[in-house]
């Protein structure tokens, strides 16, 4: 993303007037991620950013792609006073390019296994399904939601096994429209990209769940 001429200066006088301590960057491929550290020292305030780009095994089509995007960002890293990936194998990665071992800090992904486990509803009722399979999280490429419904299509399941897709995304419609019609599943596959997750958490027998990324002070 391209930032607005004024964003270093709005970014500045928004530190000051808001007397912040530090600073949150949620890494979100705009030019500013690489001058934001300049930014926020030059206003005497420490800065920590999350890596949320997204990460895979290197023998994938993802996971080598976006080695080239690491090792774009890794020399901007250097510059943060802290970065928050998501597993030991970013960490080491970032590592092995040059970002300091000391700098890095892991904080897993989790859920809430008490609140997303299965349980008692008439939701499969209401669609007339003994076995539900539900996608909870955001539908683009990288979360292969593609690749789940034709495994799911691939089972030859009975026709009351069903799938919910619950999310939003740049592959919801090319789900729907390529994959869930043309292999036959659209009267076994719902969308509800418009309910919350948590509104599914007891609804299905197995699930597919990328925790959310949280946000904790801003997105550049």
């Amino acid at each position: 993303m391209i930032s607005s001429p004024r964003a270093r200066e709005i970014i500045a006088e928004t530190i000051e007037r808001e007397q912040i301590d530090l600073a949150h960057i949620s890494l979100s491929f705009s030019q500013l991620d690489f001058s934001l550290p300049e930014i926020c020292h030059d206003c005497g305030v420490p800065c920590v950013a999350t890596l949320h780009f997204p990460y895979g095994p290197p023998e994938t089509f993802w996971g080598s792609a976006v080695r080239v995007l690491y090792r774009l960002y890794s020399g901007s890293l250097k510059n943060y006073d802290a970065v928050i990936v998501f597993s030991e194998s970013q960490r080491a990665m970032l590592v092995d390019y040059g970002v300091s071992p000391d700098c890095v800090r892991v904080i897993p992904n989790g859920i809430d296994v008490t609140t997303y486990a299965p349980g008692p509803s008439d939701y499969k009722e209401s669609i007339g399904a003994s076995v539900l399979t539900a996608y909870i999280g955001r539908v683009d490429p990288e979360k292969n939601v593609r690749d789940f419904l034709k495994a799911f299509h691939a089972l030859d399941l009975p026709g009351n096994h069903k799938a919910v897709i619950v999310g939003n995304g740049m592959d919801l419609r090319v789900c729907a429209a390529n994959i869930v019609t043309t292999i036959g599943l659209f009267s076994r596959v719902t969308s509800a990209n418009c309910a919350s997750a948590s509104a599914f958490c007891a609804r299905r027998t197995f699930s597919s769940c990328p925790p959310p990324s949280r946000i904790v002070a801003g997105d550049a």
